[in-house]
Protein backbone atom coordinates (compact mmCIF):
# COMPACT_ATOMS: atom_id res chain seq x y z
CA UNK A 1 0.00 0.00 0.00
CA UNK A 2 1.01 3.51 -0.73
CA UNK A 3 -0.10 5.92 1.74
CA UNK A 4 -0.53 9.67 2.02
CA UNK A 5 -0.50 11.00 5.32
CA UNK A 6 -0.78 14.80 5.92
CA UNK A 7 0.68 16.38 9.47
CA UNK A 8 3.30 13.22 8.77
CA UNK A 9 5.18 15.25 11.33
CA UNK A 10 2.94 16.01 14.26
CA UNK A 11 2.15 13.64 17.30
CA UNK A 12 -0.58 10.83 15.45
CA UNK A 13 0.60 11.12 12.20
CA UNK A 14 4.19 10.45 13.16
CA UNK A 15 2.62 7.68 14.90
CA UNK A 16 0.95 6.52 11.92
CA UNK A 17 3.91 6.70 9.33
CA UNK A 18 5.92 4.33 12.10
CA UNK A 19 3.40 2.28 12.04
CA UNK A 20 2.85 1.84 8.17
CA UNK A 21 6.76 1.81 7.45
CA UNK A 22 7.12 -1.11 10.40
CA UNK A 23 4.75 -3.29 8.04
CA UNK A 24 5.99 -2.54 5.38
CA UNK A 25 4.11 0.20 3.65
CA UNK A 26 5.62 3.28 1.45
CA UNK A 27 4.79 6.55 2.96
CA UNK A 28 4.77 9.96 1.97
CA UNK A 29 4.39 12.50 4.09
CA UNK A 30 3.25 15.87 4.26
CA UNK A 31 5.40 18.35 5.89
CA UNK A 32 5.41 21.73 6.60
CA UNK A 33 9.31 21.45 7.64
CA UNK A 34 11.93 18.93 5.39
CA UNK A 35 13.96 20.06 7.74
CA UNK A 36 11.82 18.87 11.22
CA UNK A 37 11.03 15.65 8.85
CA UNK A 38 14.33 14.99 8.85
CA UNK A 39 14.28 15.05 12.45
CA UNK A 40 11.85 12.76 13.28
CA UNK A 41 12.85 10.41 10.70
CA UNK A 42 16.25 10.67 10.15
CA UNK A 43 16.62 7.31 8.92
CA UNK A 44 13.36 6.34 7.00
CA UNK A 45 12.18 5.99 3.71
CA UNK A 46 9.94 8.40 3.15
CA UNK A 47 8.77 10.60 0.65
CA UNK A 48 8.56 14.21 2.27
CA UNK A 49 6.22 16.22 0.08
CA UNK A 50 6.74 19.96 1.71
CA UNK A 51 3.59 21.53 2.01
CA UNK A 52 0.82 22.90 4.05
CA UNK A 53 -3.19 22.91 4.09
CA UNK A 54 -4.15 26.08 3.63
CA UNK A 55 -2.57 25.63 0.03
CA UNK A 56 -3.89 22.22 -1.01
CA UNK A 57 -3.03 22.92 -4.64
CA UNK A 58 0.51 23.34 -4.07
CA UNK A 59 1.13 19.73 -3.28
CA UNK A 60 -2.59 18.54 -4.99
CA UNK A 61 -0.56 16.26 -7.89
CA UNK A 62 1.26 14.88 -4.83
CA UNK A 63 -1.24 12.68 -4.05
CA UNK A 64 -1.23 11.09 -7.22
CA UNK A 65 -0.37 6.89 -6.74
CA UNK A 66 -1.28 6.86 -3.48
CA UNK A 67 -3.73 4.18 -2.46
CA UNK A 68 -5.02 6.08 0.55
CA UNK A 69 -5.30 9.42 2.60
CA UNK A 70 -4.63 9.86 6.20
CA UNK A 71 -5.34 13.52 7.28
CA UNK A 72 -4.10 13.93 10.54
CA UNK A 73 -2.97 17.70 10.32
CA UNK A 74 -4.98 20.19 12.21
CA UNK A 75 -4.91 24.04 13.27
CA UNK A 76 -4.95 23.81 16.49
CA UNK A 77 -3.16 27.39 17.79
CA UNK A 78 -5.70 28.48 19.30
CA UNK A 79 -5.17 26.19 22.62
CA UNK A 80 -1.52 28.23 22.82
CA UNK A 81 -1.94 31.78 21.66
CA UNK A 82 -4.51 34.55 22.64
CA UNK A 83 -6.83 36.03 20.33
CA UNK A 84 -9.75 34.67 17.78
CA UNK A 85 -8.30 31.99 15.39
CA UNK A 86 -12.06 31.17 14.02
CA UNK A 87 -10.56 32.21 10.61
CA UNK A 88 -7.57 30.15 10.01
CA UNK A 89 -9.63 27.00 11.92
CA UNK A 90 -12.22 27.63 9.10
CA UNK A 91 -9.07 27.45 6.33
CA UNK A 92 -7.28 24.76 7.15
CA UNK A 93 -9.37 22.54 9.18
CA UNK A 94 -12.68 23.08 7.36
CA UNK A 95 -11.70 24.06 3.72
CA UNK A 96 -8.59 22.34 3.76
CA UNK A 97 -9.81 19.32 4.21
CA UNK A 98 -12.70 19.74 1.89
CA UNK A 99 -10.15 21.00 -0.84
CA UNK A 100 -7.93 17.96 0.22
CA UNK A 101 -10.94 15.59 -0.41
CA UNK A 102 -11.40 16.77 -3.28
CA UNK A 103 -7.94 16.33 -4.78
CA UNK A 104 -7.66 13.03 -3.53
CA UNK A 105 -10.65 12.33 -5.77
CA UNK A 106 -9.18 14.06 -8.54
CA UNK A 107 -5.53 12.21 -8.21
CA UNK A 108 -7.22 9.02 -8.05
CA UNK A 109 -7.19 7.91 -3.98
CA UNK A 110 -9.25 5.33 -3.40
CA UNK A 111 -9.77 5.56 0.39
CA UNK A 112 -9.16 7.59 3.42
CA UNK A 113 -9.71 8.94 7.11
CA UNK A 114 -10.04 11.61 8.92
CA UNK A 115 -8.62 12.42 12.76
CA UNK A 116 -8.36 15.21 14.94
CA UNK A 117 -12.30 15.84 14.58
CA UNK A 118 -12.10 17.78 18.12
CA UNK A 119 -10.00 20.61 15.86
CA UNK A 120 -12.22 20.98 13.37
CA UNK A 121 -15.24 21.85 15.70
CA UNK A 122 -17.66 19.71 14.02
CA UNK A 123 -21.72 20.72 14.96
CA UNK A 124 -22.49 17.65 13.67
CA UNK A 125 -20.04 14.48 15.41
CA UNK A 126 -22.03 12.02 13.75
CA UNK A 127 -20.99 12.37 10.09
CA UNK A 128 -17.16 11.37 11.87
CA UNK A 129 -18.39 8.02 13.02
CA UNK A 130 -17.49 6.97 9.18
CA UNK A 131 -14.12 6.43 9.43
CA UNK A 132 -12.98 5.74 6.18
CA UNK A 133 -14.37 7.28 2.52
CA UNK A 134 -15.04 5.79 -0.87
CA UNK A 135 -16.09 8.93 -2.66
CA UNK A 136 -14.92 12.36 -1.68
CA UNK A 137 -17.74 14.10 -3.02
CA UNK A 138 -20.32 12.21 -1.63
CA UNK A 139 -18.52 12.73 1.66
CA UNK A 140 -18.26 16.27 1.08
CA UNK A 141 -21.65 17.23 -0.18
CA UNK A 142 -22.33 15.38 3.70
CA UNK A 143 -20.67 17.63 5.65
CA UNK A 144 -22.34 19.78 7.73
CA UNK A 145 -22.47 23.72 7.25
CA UNK A 146 -21.39 26.13 9.30
CA UNK A 147 -25.23 27.84 9.02
CA UNK A 148 -26.85 24.48 10.29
Amino acid sequence: MHAFITGATGLLGSNLVQALLDQGHQVRGLVRSKEKALRVFPDEKIDFVTGDMSDVSSFASSLAGCDVLFHTAAYFREYYQPGDHKGMLEKINVQGTVDLLIAAEKQGVKSGSRTAARAMRIHRPTIMRRPTYTSPARWIRNWPSSAS
